[in-house]
């Protein structure tokens, strides 16, 4: 009977691995989280480079004027590239940014610090048949929703002859 006492946990000793597995767990959990944040920036931001250079393939490959379309609808941000009509992004059609298993639904586009072209929502970067930029230019920023202190992460069009490229934080403010 002595013997059958000493088998198993206190529970001294299991109240004291409880509590270092939530301590641990507390540790952990901001930093999932803001390495999973982190991603969805970044892969917000390498969809729409990738999207730009598309964009601008076409029109050199074309030989017209080509333009990349985006919005945000509330829950997503949406995407589309079509040969430039009269319009302003007129019968676009919408694909997500990133598919919604990514994440891309945590992301937003941030409207005041983004600079493209816009109109009721919709931002517009065009290029011209010899892949140089039709307008202005700018750049899209995009943060965490629903979060107004945010990281951000922004795609430049940065010169006439079309040449693109990435920054972060600070440096997509205004």
């Amino acid at each position: 009977m002595a013997g059958d006492s000493a088998v198993g946990f206190t529970l001294l000793e299991l109240l004291i691995v409880a509590a270092m597995v939530g301590i641990l767990s507390a540790i952990a959990a901001p930093v999932w989280l803001s390495f999973a944040d982190n991603q969805r920036l970044s892969q917000a931001q390498d969809a729409a480079f990738r999207t730009l250079r598309i964009a601008q393939a076409r029109a050199r490959q074309n030989r017209r004027v080509w333009e990349l379309c985006l919005r945000d609808t509330g829950r997503s941000v949406e995407l589309a590239v079509q040969p430039a009509r009269t319009g302003f992004c007129d019968n676009a059609r919408w694909e997500p940014l990133l598919a919604e298993a990514t994440g891309t639904i945590g992301v937003a586009i941030d409207v005041d610090n983004s600079t493209l072209r816009s109109r009721s929502g919709v931002y517009r970067m065009q290029f011209q048949g010899s892949g140089w930029v039709n307008g202005q230019l700018g750049r899209i920023t995009f943060q965490l929703r629903d979060r107004v202190d945010s990281r951000r992460s922004c795609v430049f069009v940065s010169t006439l002859l079309g040449a693109l490229r990435g920054d972060r934080d600070r440096a997509c403010l205004r």
